[in-house]
């Protein structure tokens, strides 16, 4: 459905195409000339930029194709971060889970997976989201994180490895370093320890030492905090003896 169909319930007109010398006025002839060749050329840039577009997209996609009884991982979008709080930088997003065996194959470019019992994930596939794997070894783990309504992994933190203080702007926030549940400890994340609290009440944050480490982005130690003298205070002078000259 076009959006002029939507908004007028019929489909536009089509425009003639307009055969030159059939008018007998010399301006509604050279006019209509006009149009056809304005049309020809919109017509020709449309087809150029389809083209290009098709190119650059063709530079990095892949031609692959997986059999029935394949070992491929997934990985699954949006990510991880939107557990706490939304960032610009999704550095820990390509992570891929598995492997799980490939049942059948949907249309051209789409796969049905053997995902764990329970998983509450549609186990049809992109070809653009499976990577195939390679050799006879498995890891133990294959469990896959719940996915919201709107697809996004719902994480649970298994427990606060450290804490830290740094800098934003003119305040000095804590952080606390997150292991999640179901993932590796090298994907353990710094979480706003404030919003970590309010959103996961039940997390014991008392217990845990602050990070003793020093560095050039701003982390401090508690130790660290340097006291700040009010400007307006008057420091009292001392009494002196004052001397006349005879």
């Amino acid at each position: 459905m076009t959006p002029f169909f939507a908004l007028y319930g019929r489909h536009p007109p089509g425009v003639p195409r307009y055969e030159g010398g059939h008018s007998p006025i010399h301006e509604v002839d050279q006019t209509l000339q006009t149009r056809d060749e304005i049309l020809r050329e919109l017509k020709s840039h449309l087809s150029r930029a389809a083209n290009q577009m098709k190119q650059y997209v063709d530079l990095k996609r892949r031609d692959v194709e997986f059999q029935v009884g394949d070992h491929v991982y997934l990985k699954l979008q949006p990510y991880r971060q939107q557990s706490v709080s939304k960032r610009a930088s999704q550095k820990l997003a390509s992570r891929y889970f598995g492997p799980y065996r490939v049942l059948e194959r949907v249309g051209k470019l789409a796969y049905k997976l053997e995902l764990p019992a329970g998983s509450k994930v549609h186990p049809v596939f992109h070809v653009s989201l499976l990577k195939q794997h390679i050799g006879d070894t498995f890891p133990v783990s294959d469990v896959l994180p719940l996915l919201s309504d709107d697809g996004e992994a719902i994480l649970e933190p298994a427990t606060i490895l450290d804490t830290r203080w740094i800098r934003r702007g003119s305040r000095t926030i804590q952080e606390s370093l997150v292991l999640w549940k179901h993932l590796p400890q090298e994907d353990a994340t710094w979480e706003n320890s404030v919003e970590l609290q309010v959103r996961f009440p039940n997390l014991n944050l008392e217990d845990k030492v602050p990070f003793k480490g020093g560095s050039n982005d701003g982390t401090l130690r508690r130790s660290s905090r340097i006291p700040i003298k009010n400007r307006n205070s008057k420091e009292k002078k001392k009494n002196t003896p004052k001397f006349q000259i005879l």
